[in-house]
């Protein structure tokens, strides 16, 4: 189960603007186009207007040029803002009576608040974890690993 990993080896994207971010960590599995995943905070300093986009969707989103130790590509399509979703093994989709579609999820805490318009996602090679960007995650003061409450949809 869980088939993604985080590589250890990294590379720089660069904006627009010429503005670079370095030391962006390569994920897998390999798919079958290069995606750039971004936060609205990096999409403003880089100067990409990158859409919000489950992963994987990137038919006419943002350009980007990524950065690695032999050389230099620029991707036309690839770069999106990666939108909020969980993915669910589906002995957890069965377990807790969670399908695919659309959920909000309460945080607790200080920044206490509500995400809405959550997807889910069941596959065989997915372990059950919600993946939410940096900006998300400061805004409620998520901490790696924190549990959250499913409301449903």
């Amino acid at each position: 189960m869980g088939e993604q990993f985080a590589a250890e080896e990294t590379v720089t994207i660069l904006g627009s603007k010429m503005k670079a971010i370095e030391k962006v960590r390569i994920l897998g599995p390999l798919r079958k186009a290069t995606q750039v995943e971004i936060s609205v905070t990096d999409s403003v300093f880089l100067g990409i207007n990158a859409p919000i986009r489950l992963s994987g969707d990137i038919k006419n989103s943002a350009p980007v040029t990524i950065i690695g130790p032999k050389g230099a590509i620029r991707i036309e399509e690839g770069c999106i803002i990666a939108k909020r979703h969980i993915h669910m093994h589906p002995t957890d989709s069965k377990k807790f009576g969670i399908d695919e579609g659309i959920v909000s999820v309460r945080v607790n805490g200080d920044r206490a608040g509500i995400l809405e318009n959550v997807d889910v996602r069941v596959r065989d090679d997915f372990n059950f974890e919600m993946h939410i960007d940096i900006d998300e995650a400061n805004a409620l003061g998520i901490k790696n690993g924190q549990m959250v409450e499913i409301l449903g949809d």
